[in-house]
């Protein structure tokens, strides 16, 4: 009777352990199931992304030609042609960063001997005399007239003492280094080239880049406030025969100049610039040879 009551008791506990063995395992199914169903919600999605339309890639920017400008030196002596053609190579070849100031004091670097450049006449503290460098400012002169062809906004500029026969009045750019120098900001979204060639008689310079669309406007040069120049001045020479003289500047008026020069951007803004030129007038100035040489 006891063997009876033990086996019915085994029987019942291998019916229990075999139960709980399927329930596990069923469980362990439905999760499987679970974790199956979670992964291809995931590749489907994943596919659904993949296989959204790629967007077109966007077209490379044209480069063109933004805006030149011309200028010459004509009579110019053979130094100051030499200096101009030097400093034209220290300045060109330059790509200016979206949102960065062009300086040309910062490209052309030091100016002397060193650099291959030659004493010519330059105006300094009122006076016209030879240094190291004369006739740069021919460079800064015609850069500056590129740069209002191309519509980019100036952030400096300074005007000459007096008028230079080479540039006219009102469009001229002088530049004296450390202090005096010309600047120009590249405001559009690419990279631009300042690029210059110079022959025996003129300088050219050319400013590449996108066009955005914008439209840059000059308006003549306006003169006001004229005056005549001062006396000649005529100062003794040793060193030059009697009776010879060497002039180093000629006569030319004083005057007020005003140019207005507004950039209108594609999406209807517009920048204006005004630039105010005060020339002094400038008297006529010669050595006259006092030198008596000894007849034999």
């Amino acid at each position: 009777m006891l063997r009876i009551e033990s086996k019915k008791y085994f029987i019942g506990a291998l019916f229990l352990f075999i139960f709980s063995v399927f329930l596990f395992i069923s469980a362990l199914f439905i999760k499987n199931d679970t974790n199956i169903a979670l992964d291809e919600t995931q590749k489907a999605s994943i596919t659904k992304i993949i296989k959204k339309p790629k967007q077109k890639p966007k077209p490379t920017p044209k480069i063109e030609l933004l805006g030149s400008a011309t200028t010459t030196f004509w009579g110019s002596s053979a130094n100051r042609k030499h200096n101009i053609k030097i400093g034209a190579k220290y300045v060109s070849d330059i790509e200016v960063a979206p949102g960065e100031i062009y300086s040309f004091l910062e490209h052309l670097g030091n100016v002397g001997p060193k650099e291959g450049y030659k004493k010519e006449l330059v105006i300094s503290a009122g006076s016209t005399k030879k240094e190291y460098g004369g006739g740069i400012c021919q460079v800064s002169t015609t850069l500056f007239r590129a740069v209002l062809d191309a519509g980019l906004p100036v952030v400096e500029r300074h005007g000459h003492g007096y008028v230079v026969g080479y540039y006219g009045p009102g469009l001229d750019a002088t530049i004296y280094g450390p202090w005096t120098d010309f600047k120009f900001l590249n405001d559009t979204e690419y990279p631009i080239i300042v690029k210059s060639t110079t022959t025996n008689n003129s300088i050219n310079f050319s400013i590449y880049g996108v066009n955005d669309g914008r439209v840059s406007t000059t308006t003549p040069v306006k003169i006001t406030n004229v005056k005549r120049p001062p006396k000649p001045i005529y100062t003794p020479d040793f060193s030059l025969d009697l009776g010879k003289k060497w002039c180093t500047e000629t006569a030319v008026r004083g005057m007020d100049t005003t140019v207005t020069y507004s950039i209108k951007y594609k999406d209807g803004q517009e920048k204006v610039q005004v630039f105010n030129t005060k020339y002094k007038p400038w008297g006529k100035r010669c050595y006259l040879g006092v030198k008596v040489t000894p007849k034999r």
